[in-house]
């Protein structure tokens, strides 16, 4: 994920390239959802009680009252989710 690779290439002592056409986050953002569904958040300090997929349950400014969601690592590469916690969705485009 994009909005913290800046962080990931620091964490892994890389410092010769850098992402700059993307704005790295500051606090956290919806930044997209996974194929099961559930959305994926940057977040400027990565969260300590990230599950085996890597994401938590928690409140954030989209779901108020709480939800599931993936956070992207700020120390791994690739940083999109481990696992999967929801059923991914299948043939889910049609047309006509």
């Amino acid at each position: 994920m994009a909005e913290s690779m800046n962080q990931v290439l620091e964490a892994n002592n890389i410092t010769d390239v850098s992402c700059t056409l993307v704005e790295q986050v500051v606090d956290t953002k919806l930044i997209g959802f996974a194929k099961d569904g559930f959305p994926i958040y940057a977040y400027e300090v990565e969260p300590d009680d990230l599950d085996d997929c890597g994401g938590r349950t928690a409140a954030t400014t989209e779901y108020p009252d709480g939800t599931y969601h993936y956070v992207a690592s700020n120390t791994d590469a690739p940083n999109v989710p481990k696992c999967l916690k929801g059923v991914a969705a299948s043939n889910n485009f049609s047309y006509q």
